[in-house]
């Protein structure tokens, strides 16, 4: 699972905040290796899941979330590998997804102001700098970004740069051959959605609280009312 933004997500109090941010760097070295021996792996390519929430922080429980029970969030944890010293590089939207669709910092493509790629100049990568996706489509995956809940379009992108949208092939893994593997993105509304009407009011002033770290000010009211309700039962 992945954040794309958050500016509290990159520090911690008193030095060290633990995020769900997964590396990127073994994405692409897998994608390689697959790409460059797409023959022999042929039936032992795993399919891959990528979630990125909007505007969340590490409240789970499995981070030491006391307000709230993640128990799926907390499951993919305990099974797989749990970061807990890992910082975005960008505490925006599209310059920080213009990163972790490239593998590369946002200052080094250029595209390190928010949304500045939508206008008259545009903003263009060089050509040795392939997106995630492609690299998968190379290795035989079907490709797709889901928006989550679905609704049958694609998921939000916001990537800050021209890109070519055949990089996904559709919006749903289930539009794969038989027996292909597949990469699915998924994007989540995280806490960028607007759900203040349906918080009850206690709410925000309990989530944010875990042991050993404080909320940042300015931002404990957002981590709390808008998009906790929907991951209370995660």
């Amino acid at each position: 699972m992945l954040n794309d933004q958050s500016p509290h997500f990159n520090h911690a109090h008193g030095g060290q905040r633990p995020t769900m941010i997964r590396n990127l760097i073994p994405l692409l070295m897998l994608a390689s290796c697959l790409a460059g021996s797409s023959s022999t792996l042929a039936n032992q390519r795993p399919n891959i899941v990528w979630i990125i929430p909007d505007d969340m922080s590490a409240n789970f429980s499995c981070y030491g979330e006391a307000s709230i029970t993640t128990p799926n969030v907390d499951k993919l944890a305990a099974e797989g590998v749990l970061f807990t010293n890992a910082y975005v590089t960008a505490p925006v939207c599209s310059t920080c997804r213009s990163a972790f669709i490239t593998g590369m910092y946002q200052t080094s493509i250029g595209a390190h102001h928010h949304r500045s790629g939508r206008g008259v100049e545009k903003i263009r990568l060089p050509d040795h700098v392939p997106l995630v996706p492609q690299l998968f489509q190379d290795a035989g995956y079907h490709t797709s970004i889901t928006a989550w809940p679905p609704n049958g379009k694609r998921g939000k992108t916001d990537y800050n740069f021209e890109w070519d949208a055949s990089i996904y092939d559709g919006n749903d893994w289930s539009q794969r051959r038989q027996g292909q593997p597949f990469f699915a993105q998924i994007q989540t509304a995280g806490g960028n959605t607007d759900q203040r009407r349906h918080t009850p009011p206690v709410l925000p002033r309990a989530l944010g609280h875990r042991p050993g770290l404080g909320c940042l000010p300015g931002f404990g009211s957002h981590d709390g009312s808008n998009g906790w309700r929907g991951l209370e039962s995660t």
